[in-house]
């Protein structure tokens, strides 16, 4: 997990097409804080998704946030982008990060702006529903790659999808759309392990610290 305060780049609100969302939720899809880093390089590369907090602060998996500072990416230091979908930032309530989670009802939500070019940001927001992993499972599942903390856990697509699912994709309520936390590792198109999602709302004492600084 990482915590970036940027000077970020906004666009025009974008409403999502009929074909990839019923009407009548599409107008909760266009508040969720979501958004994506990617290098302005030739040709452009998406990196993650990210959580917005509130204004100007972000939030993203480490591994992806780390690699603005690696020795041999220094020549792209002047191309890392962060964007979000909507021009304002939205009144997101930062009280109802979601910390009891009705783990049987919860869905991936990713954001993969159109590429080559990201002038043309289509509406390329996918939804998934998950199956949430008992922590046993999950910790028997991982453990050839890494071990489990106690504010981590596993999910798994409950249909095939034909969509990658980025890292930084966020964890939501199914009904409510209250933010429980980000996917943080996993295979993208789940082949073998499953999807990690990090609780953001076992850190929110040390985000509500390190936002007042």
């Amino acid at each position: 997990m990482y915590l970036h305060s940027p000077g970020a780049d906004f666009l025009p609100h974008i409403c999502l097409s009929d074909d990839i969302f019923d009407t009548s939720v599409s107008a909760q899809f266009d508040a969720v804080p979501i958004g994506v880093i990617y290098l302005k390089s030739t040709p452009v590369r998406r990196i993650c998704n990210t959580l917005l907090l509130k204004s100007n602060w972000s939030l993203g998996p480490g591994h992806c946030v780390a690699l603005m500072s690696h020795p041999d990416m220094s020549h792209l230091l002047l191309d890392w982008r962060l964007k979000y979908r909507y021009n304002n930032v939205p009144n997101m309530n930062y009280e109802k990060l979601y910390g009891d989670v009705n783990k049987d009802n919860l869905m991936i939500v990713t954001w993969q702006p159109g590429a080559p070019l990201f002038e043309d940001w289509s509406n390329t927001v996918g939804a998934f529903p998950v199956k949430i992993l008992s922590q046993k499972d999950c910790k028997i599942e991982m453990a050839p790659i890494v071990d489990i903390r106690s504010y981590e856990t596993c999910a798994v697509f409950e249909k095939a999808i034909y969509t990658s699912v980025e890292h930084g994709s966020l964890a939501l309520h199914m009904d409510s759309f209250d933010v429980f936390g980000l996917v943080t590792w996993g295979e993208k198109l789940y082949r073998t392990y499953p999807l990690v999602i990090l609780n953001v709302t076992y850190f929110k004492e040390w985000l509500d610290v390190a936002m007042a600084t």
